[in-house]
């Protein structure tokens, strides 16, 4: 688990320096991401290895993902705030 202070503006460097696939964990969990649904979670992980859960925050801020292989089973709730 690693608060990434912004997942979107450190993908390029993500994908140049081999970290997405670094380490022999199943599950890799990501807080303030930043993500939007303008980024793909394709470029989350291009090789199809994990499955990817994500929450998307509507400012653009914040945010949380979850990486996972895809041998295990997960399943997504959504919770009223």
């Amino acid at each position: 688990m690693f608060n990434s202070r912004s997942i979107v503006n450190k993908i390029i460097e993500l994908h140049h320096l081999g970290l997405l696939y670094v380490g022999t964990y199943d599950l890799y969990f990501v807080t303030d991401t930043w993500l939007h649904d303008g980024v793909c979670s394709g470029l989350l992980d291009p090789n199809s290895e994990f499955n990817v859960l994500r929450k998307d925050r509507m400012d653009g801020r914040g945010g949380v993902c979850c990486r996972d292989m895809k041998v295990l089973n997960m399943l997504m709730y959504y919770l009223a705030t």
